[in-house]
Parts: structure tokens; C-alpha cells; sequence
């Protein structure tokens, strides 16, 4: 009685007392989940974001991570976002699925760096936001992962010896596998948790992904040698669902989207310095053996892969998409002379 006179004769006192109850009630948690380990460079670049999203919110988002694949691979991630059981994830394969115009990262030949990978993402970005949007999703951003190269254990210095070698590729990675394949090279496609003990077992000679993935799942401690040919590329993307992002104010969208650019950057700044590190020399340090790329292989790699592309056709791309991604690219290469 006393409580709800004090409240008749003072409502804006109540309304204040009120207020922290109000404010816990609408705080948001987003779980969010991604394949990277929870020791990697990346992890802590999405501690940091999701720090950042806090502090930029005044504490009324969080985000709970999930890292190492714990909830499941990307596949089975974006089917437990579809069950609302999760609001978004980091990916790397599955960008293309949301947004079909970033297939082109995972198909061999196309891309053949970071500049260009850089260069291509921010010229097409509306795009992949838009095809995102249509496919249940918001694009947080997107950021380069770096070019896949080769990890094997005996070395690869010539096309026929890369066409003996049975490299493990990721089996979410249908376009690049499909067109590998085309290429007449073997490939063995798995799920990522099997990665190590298909080539403890020898059914696989290798693996194909970026250098700090090598690191982060060991594989480097595995592998013998490593051939610096860019078989392909990796474009990462952050993702969050439409039902979540729906929810939010505009100034918490400006500050998530603040925060994203942010971790964009840093995703791109902080691999590319340990890309350098580990091919400058760390992974000769640990062992690994680096196998001097001919001319003539990247020159027989890169026909081939052209064209895979040539006789696969719609089936890998749409033949629209794939000539404005190679306009782009050839007036990027011709203005900075390569």
C-alpha cells in the first residue's frame, strides 16, 4: 500500500526506479557461432567485436560466441539459425550460399590475392547485402580469409605431380570441388572435422586451404611441404538473421554496423600480417618444406582452371556474373600493371 502511494504521488520517481528492470528485460543476447578456434587471431578479433557492440549499444546487445565448430559445422550452424536456435555465425564456405555472387571466391582461377579479392568484395558489396537480405540475412560485413594454397606431403612441382596428389577440400565447398574436379585434379571432399585423420590414415596427400587455417587446425604440423599456388581464395563474412537484426533500433543497427566495419578492417589487417609471417618463415621453422612455384605451373594451373569454367558453365556460375567479376578484375590488373 505504502509502495503504490508513493508511486500515485510521485510517478516520475517510480518510473525512474523502474527504469533498470525495463532496461535488463530488453537486453538483446545474439549466439553466434563460427568453425575458427577459440585461440586463433580470429577469435579474439570477434571478442572484440562483440565487446564492441556492448559498448556501443550501453550494454543492451551481447554476444555469446561459439567457436571451434562446437555448434556444429557451417551447414548445420545455418539449419540451427533456421530453427532460431542461433542468430548468426562467422563463415567462410557458406558466404556464397547466402550471397550467390561471392561463389566466385571459391571457384579456382578467379581470384589471385588479396588486393584483388579486397577490390572485387567492395565493388560488389551492395550486391551481397541485397542477395543476403533476399536469402534471411544481414551482412555484417565481409573480409579476406586469404588465398588457399597447397599443404602436402610429398612435394608439388609440376602439374602432373599436383595431378597424383589427393588433397582434402572442404565438402561444403560444392563450387570449388565441383570445378576442381572438372580440372581433372582428385580431390577428396570431407567435412572439416576429418581433415586430420584422413591424412593420418593416408587417404588424402594434402590440404588445400589458407595458411592461417593450416595453423589454426594444425594441419601444418602435419603436412610436409607447401607449394605457394593460390588454388583458390577464401572470403570470410559475418552474418546475422533478419529475425534478429529486425529487432533493433536504428541507433543499435548504426553501432553493430560501427562495429562490423571495424572488425572488417582488423580481420583484414591482422591475417594479412600473420599471412606474412607464416609464409616468411615461421612455417619453414616449424618444417614445413617450400617448394619454389614455376611459371610453367601456375601458367598449366591457371588454363585449366579457365577452362573447367568454360565447360562447366551455368552449372558453376551464371555466365552474367562471371563476365562483370572478369571485367572487374581486368580493369583492376590493368591499372595496377599486372
Amino acid at each position: 500500500m505504502k509502495r503504490a502511494a508513493l508511486c500515485l504521488a510521485l510517478p516520475a520517481l517510480c518510473l525512474v526506479l523502474a527504469a533498470p528492470s525495463l532496461a535488463r528485460a530488453d537486453r538483446v543476447v545474439w549466439r553466434m557461432a563460427t568453425a575458427a578456434p577459440d585461440s586463433t587471431n580470429w577469435a579474439r578479433e570477434l571478442h572484440a567485436f562483440a565487446r564492441d557492440v556492448e559498448t556501443g549499444t550501453d550494454g543492451q546487445v551481447a554476444i555469446k560466441w561459439y567457436f571451434g565448430g562446437v555448434a556444429g559445422d557451417e551447414g548445420e550452424v545455418m539449419q540451427r539459425i533456421g530453427k532460431a536456435q542461433l542468430d548468426g555465425m562467422a563463415a567462410a564456405i557458406l558466404c556464397g550460399k547466402v550471397a550467390p555472387s561471392m561463389r566466385v571466391f571459391n571457384v579456382p582461377g578467379i581470384i589471385q590475392g588479396r588486393d584483388e579479392a579486397n577490390f572485387l568484395s567492395q565493388k560488389m558489396q551492395h550486391d551481397y547485402a541485397t542477395e543476403a537480405q533476399r536469402n534471411g540475412f544481414a551482412l555484417l560485413f565481409t573480409s579476406g580469409l586469404g588465398p588457399t594454397l597447397l599443404f602436402t606431403r610429398t612435394p608439388v612441382k609440376t602439374m602432373d605431380e599436383l595431378r597424383q596428389i589427393k588433397v582434402w577440400r572442404w565438402n561444403l565447398d560444392e563450387w570449388g570441388v565441383l570445378a576442381t574436379r572438372e580440372m581433372g585434379l582428385p580431390v577428396y571432399a570431407a567435412a572439416l572435422v576429418d581433415a586430420t585423420r584422413l591424412y593420418e590414415e593416408g587417404q588424402i596427400g594434402g590440404f588445400t586451404t589458407v595458411p592461417s587455417a593450416a595453423l589454426a587446425f594444425q594441419w601444418s604440423t602435419q603436412a610436409r611441404y607447401i607449394t605457394e599456388l593460390p588454388v583458390g581464395y577464401v572470403q570470410g563474412c559475418m552474418l546475422l538473421s533478419n529475425r534478429a537484426w529486425d529487432r533493433l533500433s536504428v541507433h543499435h543497427r548504426d553501432a553493430v554496423m560501427s562495429a562490423a566495419a571495424k572488425c572488417s578492417h582488423r580481420f583484414e589487417e591482422v591475417g594479412r600480417h600473420e599471412e606474412e609471417q607464416l609464409l616468411g618463415g615461421l612455417f619453414e621453422r616449424q618444417g614445413l618444406k617450400k617448394v619454389a612455384l614455376s611459371t610453367a605451373l601456375r601458367a598449366q594451373y591457371f588454363e585449366a582452371a579457365r577452362a573447367a569454367r568454360e565447360r562447366l558453365g551455368d552449372k558453376l556460375l551464371p555466365r552474367a556474373l562471371l563476365d562483370q567479376v572478369m571485367r572487374l578484375l581486368a580493369d583492376y590488373r590493368a591499372e595496377h600493371g599486372r
